[in-house]
């Protein structure tokens, strides 16, 4: 026979009770604690999304110190026209820029001819105006440039060979632009080289409104662009540090012997350049061009 107990009761408990209930011959019933039924689990086919961390850096502006956000729009941007270059010249550039720049940025050519670029450059068409040559350059002052954000413009005749976020972290927000080379000879030199500057889209517009005024006039009075730039800028603006670009031939050669050979000046023999510690570019101005400059240096750098 199988031994009954109410919930709850122990051994001696019940040996008690069953004494009772013989001595008194009335089965007695204890009150047994109602157990309510758990409440069902809710069972949902379609579970809430997690929430989500919002980790866009625009939400957190200030944490970043003013050129290095990682969400300002930045260009490094040349300009081929004519013949003089080649889209070597171009594709060279972009890829010096992309080894030698950590920061986002977009690489635009405004050229008229944009055959045998690399696909990732993109190409703008250059306006139609009364000018040939670097006499577009003004053009970058223009308020409707189509780019919009930051702009380092840079020649073609150039090696980049280091590190360059310095030029768009440097003064943030100042158009900037060299220092002319003849500084090597006149100490206290200041007139403008535009073979790079930077600027915000629209920063001095006046530069390039009062030269489409006359064009044709302005190129023809001034020397060339940097001197109309020199001409028109007055204020507001930052020359880089004179040892962060440097002249190839004037100071990083130090004005090395030169001959004309087939028509083209180039050095006596080929030497190596005396590179500041920092130093990330060097200008070709004049002759001879990184391509068939005679130093083993040039080839090594400029690809």
């Amino acid at each position: 026979m199988v031994k009954k107990y109410y919930p709850g009761e122990s051994k001696e408990q019940r040996k008690a009770r069953k004494a009772r209930e013989k001595s008194t011959g009335v089965k007695e019933k204890l009150q047994v604690p109602k157990v309510e039924n758990p409440p069902k689990a809710v069972v949902t086919t379609n579970p809430p999304p997690a929430q989500v961390v919002e980790r866009d850096p625009v939400v957190n502006k200030d944490r970043w110190a003013k050129g290095f956000e990682p969400y300002s729009k930045r260009y490094i941007a040349c300009l081929k026209h004519g013949n003089k270059y080649s889209a070597e010249y171009v594709n060279k550039l972009y890829f010096m820029a992309k080894r030698n720049l950590t920061l986002p940025f977009e690489f635009v050519c405004f050229t008229e001819n944009p055959a045998d670029l690399d696909k990732n450059i993109r190409v703008q068409p250059l306006p139609r105006r009364k000018v040939s040559g670097w006499w577009h350059k003004p053009g970058f002052f223009d308020r409707d440039l189509p780019i919009q954000g930051t702009v380092l413009y840079l020649d073609l005749d150039v090696i980049i060979f280091r590190n360059i976020d310095k030029l768009f972290t440097y003064q943030p927000g100042k158009f900037c632009i060299i220092r002319d080379f003849n500084r090597s000879n006149v100490p206290g030199y200041h007139k403008f080289n535009s073979s790079c500057f930077r600027l915000e889209t629209g920063q001095h517009p006046y530069v390039y409104e009062e030269f489409m005024k006359a064009p044709e006039q302005y190129s023809k009075k001034f020397h060339g662009d940097q001197d109309w730039l020199y001409h028109m800028i007055k204020t507001d603006y930052q020359y880089w540090p004179d040892n962060w670009l440097q002249s190839y031939k004037w100071e990083m050669r130090k004005r090395a012997p030169m001959q004309r050979v087939n028509g083209v000046r180039n050095f006596v023999s080929p030497g190596r350049p005396d590179i500041l510690d920092d130093t990330a570019i060097a200008v070709f101005h004049g002759e001879p061009n990184p391509h068939n400059c005679v130093d083993p240096w040039c080839k090594e750098n400029w690809y």
